[in-house]
Order: structure tokens, then C-alpha cells, then sequence
């Protein structure tokens, strides 16, 4: 279930944040890891980062993009249930211009 869990995450991560940044997800022990690499367009390499390194526009995108997106599609996917619409109040709270219109050059936190 992970590996299908983390398919639909990054194709929204990826649709919401240009295809700069994909997750993994992976058990440790009897932990959930989550770990997060961006693509540096300047420097042409992926980095990891922690959650918390991510801007807050990034982890809003991380957040929709697991819960409600990629949890919707998986339940669909188990069950054959269509969630049908989604609200979702106050979407692109702490996104930032990036993220709502693709152009980097004003943050709007």
C-alpha cells in the first residue's frame, strides 16, 4: 500500500511544485519515514530535505497532496468509491506565487 500511497503523492506534489520535488516513503523498524528531494535547478542536483526545511508554501503543497488527494485516490483505488467533489477551504493559504501561478518572484506569506 505504501509504494501505491506514495505514486498518487508524487503525482500531485509534482503537478503542485513543478516537478521540482518527490517524496519517499519507507518503513524503518515500525516507523513511517517520509523523506523529501528537490531538484536544484541552478546547481542541476537533487538534495534531501526535512520537512521542516521545506517553505511553507512547499509543505501546504505536501500536506494537499497526501491529504486529501493521494488519500482519495487510494480509497477509490481499494474500494471502488468516487469521492464525487472535495472542499477544501483556504487552499492556497502559505503556497506563495510559485506555487498558484509558476512564477518564483514573490513569496506571499
Amino acid at each position: 500500500m505504501l509504494p501505491q500511497l506514495q505514486n498518487y503523492a508524487n503525482k500531485y506534489i509534482s503537478r503542485l511544485l513543478k516537478g521540482r520535488m518527490h517524496c519517499k516513503l519507507e518503513m524503518e523498524d515500525e516507523r513511517l519515514l517520509l523523506r523529501f528531494f528537490e531538484y536544484d535547478w541552478h546547481s542541476r542536483k537533487v538534495r534531501e530535505r526535512s520537512f521542516n526545511q521545506l517553505s511553507r508554501g512547499q509543505q501546504r503543497c505536501v500536506e494537499l497532496s497526501f491529504s486529501p488527494f493521494a488519500l482519495s485516490e487510494l480509497v477509490r483505488a481499494r474500494t471502488g468509491i468516487r469521492t464525487p467533489f472535495l472542499i477544501v477551504d483556504e487552499l492556497t493559504t502559505h503556497m506563495g506565487t510559485f506555487a498558484t501561478t509558476g512564477h518564483p518572484l514573490t513569496r506571499t506569506n
